[in-house]
This record gives structure tokens, C-alpha cells and sequence, in this order.
């Protein structure tokens, strides 16, 4: 706080709570303290007890209380100049915004809207999702994953390989057996429309197993178990919707 000139660098892509990250978000939670950090967390449980759930979530930023959140501590912290990129499949820079906080955010995220939407797949029997661009936070590919299958129900399988292991989460994560994070709670995605989690994960990382507590979830190390599962379980055939990078990519139902 005591330099003359504050430069954040950082990028847009969507978020399960924010709509999308980027922005102030560099600032909070980014460098905030953790009870500023459990404040701002709480914000979408309010929204949603509000009747207000439709301003939060993946794509949703438009009066979003998290999103203004972020941007006001900013502001606060006198963050002078930002840059964000808009990344590709590949998960390179293909657009970027720079300058003052809140105008960069603005016209990233009109950028980033159309960018990242993705059509949902008809009466997709099983989703094949790759977490490429945040290949640390595999559990953000179940969203879109989940969703997918709403229609008429089916397998998910998450591709989770990242050798450097997954994110470690200090405010929503478990630490061990014993110790939590201040808002722990273990997820259990139990959904009439989500039959089988096929977790393909060749370092068998299980860092994020509280958050990928899906009852009947199989952990496997090659694609070819996975295929070996699917071809057994389908012998038919199945509709596929292959999601290349369910970090960044979002269902748009416009």
C-alpha cells in the first residue's frame, strides 16, 4: 500500500460466483485479508436467500454483489492500472484490456460474454469436459458438465490432469481429516439428472475429493478406462457433447 504506482495483471475468464473473474477481483479476495475474504464469499449465499440467485453464478455479473464487491475494493485500495486478457482454447492471450480497474473490467467482460458462451448439446447422454485453462480448479468443469446432462440425465467425465495438483482452497478447502476452512462444507453433487462422475486423473490427485463427492464417483488413470467404462455401459451408442475447456466456457441458453 505504500507504492506510488499499483499495476495489476490478470485475466477474464468465468466464475462460479462472480459471472466473471478479472477486474478488482485481483484485490478481493486476491490480497485481502480472510475475514474480508469470508465477507465476500458469504455475498452469494445472501443474494440467494434474497431471491436475487439470478445475479450470481457462472456468466452472471450484471448486479452481481460479489462483482460490485470487488470493484469498490479497488477503488479502496487505490489500484492505479489493470491489465486483463481474454484467453483462447489454447489458453493464450487473444484479447487485451488495459487502464483504469473498472473501464478494463467493462470491456473485457463485453468481450468475454459472446466469447465464452457455449451452446448446450440436445439430450447429451454422456459430457466429456477438459479443465485445460485452470487445470489446478478441476471441480469449475462440473458446472457446465452437470448442466449439460439436465435434459436427460447421464454420465459426466472430467478430465483433471494437472501434475502440479489441485488448488488449495483456505477458505472453502479441507486441510487432512481434522482441520477445515472457515466455510468448509463438502459438496455433494446427489442429482436425479447426473447418473455416473468419471473422473480421469492419471496422478490420482484427491486434494479436491471433498469437492467431488459425487456418491458412485470412479477414479480412473487413461482415457482408455474411461472408454473401456463407456463402451461397456453404451454398447449402442451414445450422444456425446465434448466441452474442450470447462474453466472458461459457459452455457448460454439465449
Amino acid at each position: 500500500m505504500s507504492c506510488d504506482l499499483k499495476i495489476g495483471l490478470g485475466s477474464v475468464i468465468t466464475h462460479a460466483q462472480t459471472g466473471f473473474g478479472g477486474g478488482g477481483k485481483i484485490i478481493l479476495p486476491g490480497v485481502a485479508a480472510v475475514e474480508s475474504i469470508e465477507h465476500f464469499h458469504s455475498l452469494e449465499a445472501v443474494a440467494k436467500a434474497g431471491g436475487k440467485g439470478n445475479t450470481v453464478g457462472m456468466g452472471n455479473y450484471i448486479d452481481n454483489p460479489m462483482t460490485k464487491d470487488f470493484c469498490e475494493a479497488a477503488r479502496m485500495a487505490g489500484l492505479d492500472f489493470k491489465v486483463d486478457v481474454v484467453v483462447n482454447g489454447g489458453g493464450k492471450a487473444c484479447a487485451i484490456f488495459c487502464g483504469e480497474v473498472g473501464s478494463v473490467y467493462r470491456e473485457a467482460v463485453k468481450y468475454a460474454v459472446p466469447h465464452y458462451a457455449t451452446k448446450p448439446v440436445p439430450a447429451t447422454d454422456i459430457a466429456v469436459v477438459n479443465t485445460f485453462s485452470k487445470g489446478n480448479e478441476a471441480i469449475v468443469g462440473m458446472i457446465i458438465g452437470v448442466t449439460m446432462l439436465m435434459e436427460k440425465g447421464g454420465d459426466l467425465v472430467l478430465i483433471m490432469d494437472c501434475p502440479t495438483g489441485q488448488v488449495v482452497h483456505y477458505l472453502l478447502g479441507s486441510f487432512g481429516t481434522e482441520i477445515k476452512g472457515r466455510r468448509f462444507q463438502c459438496v455433494n453433487f446427489t442429482l436425479p439428472w447426473l447418473k455416473r462422475l468419471i473422473v480421469l486423473c492419471p496422478q490420482f490427485e484427491q486434494s479436491m475429493a471433498d469437492w467431488l463427492a459425487v456418491p458412485g464417483a470412479v477414479w480412473v488413470k487413461t482415457w482408455k478406462d474411461v472408454l473401456d467404462i463407456l463402451c461397456r455401459d453404451y454398447p449402442q451408442g451414445a450422444k456425446v457433447a465434448v466441452v474442450p475447456d470447462g474453466t472458461v466456457q459457459y452455457l448460454s441458453f439465449g
